[in-house]
């Protein structure tokens, strides 16, 4: 009788506990995945927070964990097995800051958040103003980190990293987790302010506002800064007993900035100079410029200068993205700087350059109204 040895018979039991799934080593645990935030609009009283899976078309998919809050709206879930884009889902019950009375919000029309990456530990509060970013993104993962980003520019706060807190910790938080809870404290006065009954029907008049307001075109954005200082104001004149919150606390929310560019003529400008002239000027995402009533720029954002003949003429119409611009001169205009225009910045964008601009349908004309070639206009 033939016996194994020992080499063969250790390589033998090796390769059959492989064939059976045993040995080898450890096997990895899934990965394991902890979400943690606070449901606040008004701190949630015992709400139910619900994550969920988000699926590449902005559609929520697995339900990755249930969790209720706790009386000051703080909640943990924990998950194994998923990592990427998730929403999260908040209702239940709220202390309101304008009436101080408890109000609802139903899991048929929940407070949401997402992000489009969680993995490991994660914090993410849910909001009315991750609900707005939500909004602007369409729940879509390849958008929900512009608008969080968004969002958190035009107010000033880190929305998704920030922890808003309750009345009676105001006066003592961090001046982000301030800013925080006083633009929620606007939200619940806008709503106070609103004449709708329904109190849901509130919240989604305020939260469709704000995210009409707070898009890359930014054209209502002025009336939402308007409509946040104001119901400041009157929480502070109807709550003089609050600390921490006054009439200029969010002074700095929605405010835009600057910057003034000049039009220039160039290219085969003839001696005798370029008699008329019209183009439109395609202005980078998110650039506004103001407007009078009757929808042309305002004279403090398109102005001729420079080049531009005494008496020349200038006509303008704006359209979010685009102003055209026309100009007729019975001088004759020289290459050079002709206009000075102004535009409005978005709260936390960078100014673009001269080169983000770009012309379109231009049209130049001599004496004669004989079309010209060659002629350009750049932003400077």
């Amino acid at each position: 009788m033939k016996t194994i040895k020992p080499t063969m018979f250790s390589l033998f039991v090796m390769l059959t506990l492989a064939a059976c799934g045993g040995g080898g080593g450890d096997v990895p645990s899934p990965a394991k995945t902890i979400v943690t935030g606070v449901a606040s609009k008004g701190l949630f009283e015992n709400g139910t927070v619900n994550i969920y899976a988000l699926l590449d078309n902005g559609v929520k998919g697995e339900l990755l964990d249930s969790v209720i809050t706790d009386a000051t709206g703080n909640y943990t879930a924990n998950y194994v097995g998923y990592t990427g884009p998730i929403l999260v889902e908040a209702s239940g019950s709220y202390n309101d800051e304008a009436t101080g009375g408890l109000k609802n919000i139903s899991a048929d029309a929940p407070l949401r958040a997402a992000i489009a990456q969680a993995q490991g530990t994660v914090y993410l509060p849910v909001t009315a103003l991750t609900e707005v970013a939500v909004r602007n993104a369409g729940a879509d993962p390849t958008r929900i980190t512009a608008a969080n980003a968004q969002v958190s520019a035009f107010f000033n706060v880190d929305i998704t990293a920030t922890q808003p807190v309750g009345l009676s910790d105001l006066a003592t938080a961090t001046s982000d987790k301030q800013t925080y809870t006083q633009i929620l404290i606007a939200v619940s006065q806008m709503m106070a302010n609103d004449s709708e009954v329904n109190n849901a029907d509130k919240l989604n008049n305020v939260l469709t506002s704000l995210s009409q307001g707070i898009t890359s075109g930014g054209t209502t954005t002025t009336a939402v800064y308007n409509d946040i200082q104001r119901a400041v104001g009157t929480f502070v004149a109807e709550h003089p007993d609050v600390s921490g919150i006054t009439a200029t606390s969010l002074s700095n929310v929605g405010e835009y900035s600057s910057k003034s560019y000049t039009l220039t003529l160039g290219g085969s400008v003839p001696a005798e100079g370029v008699y008329g002239l019209q183009f439109d000027l395609v202005l980078p995402g998110g650039i506004t410029v103001s407007t009078a009533g009757n929808g042309s720029a305002a004279a403090s954002s398109l102005a001729l200068t420079g080049s531009a003949p005494s008496g020349a003429m200038l006509v303008s119409r704006y359209t979010p993205g685009t102003l055209f611009v026309g100009l007729i001169t019975t001088q004759g205009m020289a290459a050079g700087g002709f206009a000075t225009l102004t535009c409005n910045i978005p709260p936390g964008a960078a100014a673009p350059s001269g080169t983000d601009f770009s012309v379109a349908n231009l049209r130049a004309l001599d004496a004669r109204a004989n079309a010209l070639q060659g002629i350009t206009v750049k932003v400077n």
